[in-house]
């Protein structure tokens, strides 16, 4: 998987019309609701409180969830291509990932549930019984996508959605909707690969070099055009960090208890 980008100052620019760096949407989104944050003290350092705030950690999460997506997708053959974060025409989405390969045409939405109880009977689809409309936005991105790939090449381009569950604890497919597929992200690279050939290299080809054009995608222009990777990792670095403080409270505050048990019962 090529990713065209030009680092200048830290941060990565990208072309609309170009490949697209994994999680580019989310994570301009994230830095851009990061930054009403307040600095954390001292205090707030010493006991690892979160430097996310209530906005910007969905985007962060999503973020996550993508580029361990694209991870995921970087371990396809030579004869797969995968574009991330292309806008997905009127309703002035993104697609998370575009796929193509021998396999046919994918768009694959992420959705970060980690440890979370996925249900699904055709287009209901639950989690943690709480009814989502993931469904049907993975029916509308393939269809938009099929459409503007229809229009672009001259052919009849196909597109499958793909909804693709980040660590769920359990995916519990009763059944599956005709026309999307869900998978949990280590089930992905297993679901394309068994797909039948129905693409001509040629025409993987011709899909692709359409797909990498600007004007292949109505709303491109809308998109991000540069994403601040540096200081996203340098977020992630911090949000680590905090996690650990925390942990290693945890255990502190666990190891006095036990202290103070072995005390009494001695004192017993």
């Amino acid at each position: 998987m090529d990713v065209t980008t030009q680092l200048t100052g830290g941060q990565t620019t990208t072309d609309t019309g170009e490949w697209r760096v994994p999680a580019a949407s989310v994570i301009v989104q994230c830095l851009s609701a990061q930054a009403e944050a307040r600095q954390r003290g001292w205090f707030g350092k010493l006991v690892g409180a979160s430097p996310l705030t209530d906005e910007s950690r969905k985007w962060y999460v999503g973020a996550l969830g993508e580029l361990r997506v694209a991870r995921e997708l970087d371990k396809l053959g030579p004869e797969w291509t995968v574009l991330h974060a292309i806008p997905a025409g009127a309703r002035g989405r993104d697609i998370d990932h575009l796929v193509v390969g021998p396999g046919g045409v994918f768009t694959i939405n992420t959705k970060c549930h980690e440890e979370a109880r996925v249900w699904v009977a055709g287009a209901h689809l639950r989690v943690n019984g709480v009814t989502k409309p993931y469904v049907l936005r993975s029916r509308d991105e393939a269809t938009d996508a099929s459409l503007a790939l229809s229009r672009a090449t001259g052919a009849n381009v196909s597109v499958r959605g793909v909804i693709a569950f980040v660590a769920p604890k359990q995916l519990d497919i009763k059944s599956e909707p005709d026309d999307v597929s869900i998978v949990s992200d280590r089930g992905l690279l297993r679901f394309l690969r068994r797909q039948r050939a129905v693409l001509s290299a040629s025409m993987c080809a011709a899909i692709v070099a359409a797909a990498e054009q600007r004007a292949t995608w109505r709303g491109a222009g809308s998109g991000p055009t540069t994403v601040d990777r540096t200081r996203f990792d340098h977020l992630r670095d911090e949000v680590d960090q905090s996690k650990l403080v925390r942990g290693l409270w945890g255990v502190m505050f666990a190891g006095a208890m036990v202290v103070v048990g072995i005390s009494m019962l001695g004192h017993g």
